[in-house]
This record gives structure tokens, C-alpha cells and sequence, in this order.
């Protein structure tokens, strides 16, 4: 057997996509909020007979195991086949798949895994490592911790690990694209990290895909922090520092803190938090977000509290809200930020976080601490501020509670307060529906939707003679959108004719593989089947209704000709569709 059927064959669909999203039963499906987009409806579905899985709403993508992991994973087909195989217990060959991105990533990875050891040996055990070491002492920091981050330090020269990986047998260009090497205008290539204090930036599995550089001369003209620049592996706005160390408690705590830096988490680490990971820089973007989403529901911003810091919370919150997070603000006092908690008091973080702020608190706090309260201005402009992140409480308890909280905080009216609250409202609803008008542009056509319905009749309907009649009778080649659709109508016809009822079984194996993808979101299409539908009439529906925008589309063209003959008759034919449908 091919070993990527065999892995398919070995690993349930269900089970494995079950195991990264929560899945409950629909039918003969499984259905989910779609993880690959925020959704409250869930229309990811999941079938375990097919082994194959489907967004209905936004993303409107699906196929199989090795599908879900690559987007689940931002990994390539090479890496998911991987991966699935030593899951499944399964050997792939070197020509059972052909993947020259999953090659480039594997040798990227090993390239910096070499410079992670070479770095981490000059930390630990050589001579030129001791300033680092020193520093790492004043911080705090332990030989353990050290050791459990892959810690290291980068020489103050020019190739010295230019010249460690060219031993290994890797060639200047690779390890410019690792990010690890810079070419200069002679052409010539040295190392981009020198005389730093050096961080691995992996990813969820272990895989070095970068490093993070602290400088340790204060008195050179060099930025502070310097990172690996964005590779074929490394994106900025995705990576999480911290988090393959923080996997595990992550998911068990449902609860993730979020930091600046690198020393915030690796001393929180080192405290017994775990849980705790860093955004590389104040910005927490939908990436980073969508990461976390999938291990905890609980999200706790630890940021800096200077200006930038708090800022940077705010647009967080703003993004996470849209992902459905439960949020607190850990605030610390002084302008601190967590590292200098853990290493002038580790007992002061305990209280820190005990005292969390719920980030409804945090924002009416942060807005009054910016205005000046005496004057009726300083409060309207935080009643301003406040509103676009109350406007959000749907619980109208909660809702109540800190509008209340801002009326006594302001010293304005609860009724004012409301009132203001209801203006704002009304806005963002004139806004909403605004937005809702463009985005229908943007929208598939309905008429993709309705034929979607069609197929999914015709794969799950106890009723399929009646279909076919409706169809043929009414419908010719010409009416359906798509000529996907109507080629499955007439396989599923023909399927009809040799196998009569049992055709739903046999048609699979007789599609060619243009219309598997069409098949698959037929079959997976969740219909509303219940004992009150009436299905002769649901199908004629379906049926007048493709025949409605065939016919739409019919006279757009007619008019356009201004073939005023032709436009009458499908004008009157269009009347006799719409008085059909109006009786059904």
C-alpha cells in the first residue's frame, strides 16, 4: 500500500483533528468553530466515513489529515507527512513524496540547531563565554535554566561560525538564508551575531528557526536586541518565544501569561510560571493570537508598563477579543517589567498576579491615569476612550457592572453614562452595516451557495428520483454557475440509473479527480433534516432557484444586446419562476 494511504488508513481523521480542536457530533459529521478563523457558528465539519474535513464559513477550505496539519502547523506537505508518519508508525521512503520547501526548512533547521550547539558550548564550558556567564549570574538566571532555554553565546568576531558551519559542510549562501551570515558589498560573507548573548527562537516542536542577540558591551553603538531576519522559516509575527518549553502547561492551566522578552519569560520559567511566553517586541499580532488560541482560552497580558507597554496591551486586547479570549492585565508598579520582579523580589510577582485586573479595569485605570479629572473635558475624553471596549461586553450583567464602574470612577451620572453608551451603539451599528454592504461584494456568489445545496441533496437525500426528475426537467447545461456542478449532477445520475438507491455509495469511486473537491463539500454540507421538511418541496426550490439566477443572468446579457424579443420571453419566463417559488 502507498505509505501515505497507510498513514491515512492508520490515523483517524477524527480522533487527530479532535485532539488540536474539540469536535461534537452532527449526524453521521463532527462539527466545530472553525480554527483557522474567529467564528461563534461552528462550520467546520468533519467526516469520518470520507476522512476528510470542510470550512463552510469564511475560509471555505477543507481536505485531509495532511491538509488540516499543514494549516494547523503553517508547515509544507513534506514536514506534515513527516510528522504523521512517525505518529502512525509508518516508514516513508525518500521517493514516497517529493517536497523541495519541506527540504529547504529541514535544512535550514539543521543549520541553526548547529549554531544553537556551537553558541551553547561557548556559553557553558569555554573561556570566551564567561562575560555572558557573569551576566547571566547578575540576572539571576541558573545553570539549570540556561540549559532548558539552549542559551548561548555568540564571539565577538568576525566568522567564527562562518568558518564552525562551513566545516560541517554547509555552503556561505545557506547560511545567509538561515539568517546567520550577512554578505557585504565586496561579496564577502561574516557573522551577523557578534559579542550577544544568544536565545533559540524554536517553534511548537523543538525546531530552531532563529536566534534573538542581547548585546553585552553597553558601550557599543548597536542596537540592544537583534533578531534573525525573516527566512523561509522565521516570521516575526508568528513566533512565540518560550513556547515549546511552555507547551504542556499551557494547555493543562488553559492559561497562557504573555510577555515582552526573553528574559521576562525565562526567569518567570525559572519562578514556577511556566505557562509563560514572549511576543518578541510590544505588538501582539492575529498570528501570535491564533497560536495561542489552539492550546488555552485564558490569556494574561504581563507586558511592560511604560506608555509603549500599555499601549501595546491595548491594541491586544482589541485583537484577542475578536478570538473570543478570556483576559486579565497583570499590572506591575514602578514601570517595572516582570524580569526586574523576579530578580529584585520573586515574592512581589505572586502578589502581582494575584491581584490581576480584569482588562475592562485596566482600560477605565489606564484612561484616567492620562487625563486630568478636575475638568469635565479630562472626562469626557475617558468616557471617549472607555466606550469602544465596554461597547464589547455582550453579557449585559458584566456590561451594567462596568459602566457603573465608570460612572462612579468619572463621577458622571450612571444615567449620562448609559445614555452615551446607546449613542455609541448606534454608531458602530450604522458602521456595521456599512461594512456588511461591502463585504457582500466581496462574498461568494450566492448562486456558487445555492448549487452547494444542490449537490448536497443529491448525496444525502432519501428522495434522489425525485431530484433527478426536477433537474432534468428543469435545468439545462447552460443554467448551472458552475460546470462542476452540473458534470456531478449527471455522474450522480448516471450512478443513479446503474446502482438505483445505493448509488451514494458507488458514485465516489467513479468521479474524476476534478470533482472530488465538489464532491467532498456536497457531502460534508450539514442539511436541516427533520421529520416536519418537506422534501419534494425543498428540492423544487433548490432546483427553480438555480433556474432563477440562470435566467437573471440570462437578461443582464440580453439587455446589454438590447435583443428586446429575446428580453421579453425571459422576462416572462423569470415572472413564472417567481410565482412558483412564491407558492412553495
Amino acid at each position: 500500500m502507498d505509505p501515505l494511504e497507510e498513514i491515512k488508513k492508520r490515523l483517524d481523521i477524527v480522533d487527530f483533528i479532535n485532539a488540536h480542536v474539540p469536535l461534537t457530533k452532527a449526524g453521521r459529521n463532527f462539527k466545530a468553530p472553525c480554527p483557522f478563523h474567529s467564528e461563534k457558528t461552528p462550520s467546520f465539519i468533519v467526516s469520518p466515513e470520507r476522512q476528510i474535513w470542510h470550512c463552510f464559513g469564511a475560509c471555505n477550505e477543507g481536505g485531509d489529515i495532511f491538509k488540516f496539519l499543514m494549516k494547523w502547523d503553517n508547515v509544507s506537505f513534506g514536514e506534515a507527512a513527516k510528522i504523521l508518519a512517525d505518529q502512525a508508525g509508518v516508514r516513508l521512503s525518500a521517493t514516497a513524496y517529493k517536497d523541495k520547501a519541506f527540504e529547504k526548512k529541514q535544512l535550514l533547521f539543521a543549520i541553526n540547531q548547529l549554531a544553537a550547539d556551537f553558541y551553547g558550548f561557548l556559553l557553558e564550558k569555554h573561556g570566551l563565554g564567561e562575560k555572558a556567564r557573569a551576566y547571566l549570574r547578575s540576572r539571576g538566571v541558573s545553570t539549570k535554566t540556561i540549559k532548558h532555554f539552549q542559551m548561548g553565546y555568540s564571539p565577538n568576531s568576525w566568522d567564527s561560525l562562518l568558518k564552525f558551519l562551513r566545516k560541517k559542510g554547509f555552503g556561505e549562501e545557506e547560511i545567509q538564508t538561515s539568517g546567520l551570515a550577512i554578505r557585504s558589498e565586496r561579496n564577502s560573507y561574516y557573522d551577523r551575531f557578534r559579542g550577544r548573548l544568544m536565545f533559540p527562537l524554536t517553534d511548537i516542536r523543538g525546531n530552531v528557526l532563529g536566534f534573538g542577540g542581547r548585546i553585552l558591551d553597553p558601550d557599543k553603538k548597536e542596537a540592544k536586541y537583534i533578531n534573525t531576519p525573516e527566512t523561509p522559516v522565521y516570521h516575526k509575527r508568528e513566533n512565540l518565544f518560550g513556547l515549546h518549553q511552555a507547551r504542556k502547561t499551557i494547555k493543562d492551566h488553559n492559561e497562557v501569561i504573555l510577555t515582552e522578552g526573553e528574559f521576562d519569560t525565562i526567569l518567570a520559567h525559572q519562578n514556577g510560571y511556566t505557562n509563560t511566553v514572549a511576543i518578541k517586541g510590544s505588538a501582539v499580532t492575529p498570528d501570535h493570537l491564533r497560536t495561542i488560541k489552539r492550546l488555552a482560552n485564558k490569556l494574561v497580558f504581563a507586558l511592560d508598563m511604560d506608555v509603549a507597554g500599555n499601549e501595546a496591551v491595548r491594541r491586544g486586547i482589541l485583537e484577542a477579543e475578536k478570538f473570543d479570549f478570556q483576559m486579565e492585565v497583570l499590572t506591575i508598579e514602578g514601570g517595572k517589567d516582570p524580569a526586574d520582579v523576579f530578580t529584585q523580589n520573586p515574592l512581589a510577582f505572586k502578589e502581582y498576579y494575584k491581584n490581576k485586573l480584569t482588562i475592562y479595569e485596566f482600560i477605565i485605570n489606564s484612561a484616567l491615569s492620562k487625563q486630568d479629572m478636575t475638568t469635565i473635558y479630562g472626562k469626557k475624553a475617558v468616557v471617549d476612550e472607555t466606550l469602544p471596549y465596554l461597547h464589547n461586553i455582550f453579557n449585559p450583567i458584566l456590561r451594567d457592572h462596568y459602566l457603573k464602574y465608570l460612572a462612579d470612577k468619572t463621577e458622571i451620572p450612571l444615567e449620562t453614562i448609559k445614555r452615551s453608551a446607546s449613542q455609541f451603539q448606534r454608531k458602530q451599528q450604522k458602521k456595521a452595516e456599512q461594512n456588511f454592504r461591502e463585504l457582500k461584494k466581496e462574498k461568494r456568489k450566492r448562486e456558487e451557495l445555492v448549487e452547494e445545496y444542490l449537490v448536497a441533496l443529491i448525496l444525502q437525500t432519501d428522495k434522489p428520483k425525485a431530484l433527478f426528475d426536477q433537474t432534468s426537467q428543469t435545468l439545462a447545461k447552460e443554467d448551472y454557475y458552475q460546470a462542476s456542478t452540473y458534470h456531478l449532477v449527471e455522474k450522480a445520475r448516471e450512478a443513479y440509473q446503474k446502482s438505483g438507491d445505493e448509488f451514494q455509495k458507488t458514485l465516489p469511486g467513479e468521479l474524476p479527480t476534478e470533482l472530488v473537491e465538489t464532491y467532498d463539500k456536497g457531502y460534508l454540507l450539514e442539511l436541516p433534516f427533520n421529520e416536519e421538511m418537506n422534501w419534494d418541496k425543498e428540492i423544487k426550490k433548490i432546483v427553480l432557484s438555480i433556474k432563477k439566477y440562470s435566467l437573471k443572468r440570462q437578461l443582464s446579457n440580453l439587455v446589454e444586446k438590447d435583443q428586446k424579443e429575446l428580453v421579453n420571453q425571459s422576462l416572462k419566463a423569470l415572472n413564472e419562476v417567481d410565482k412558483a417559488l412564491s407558492v412553495l
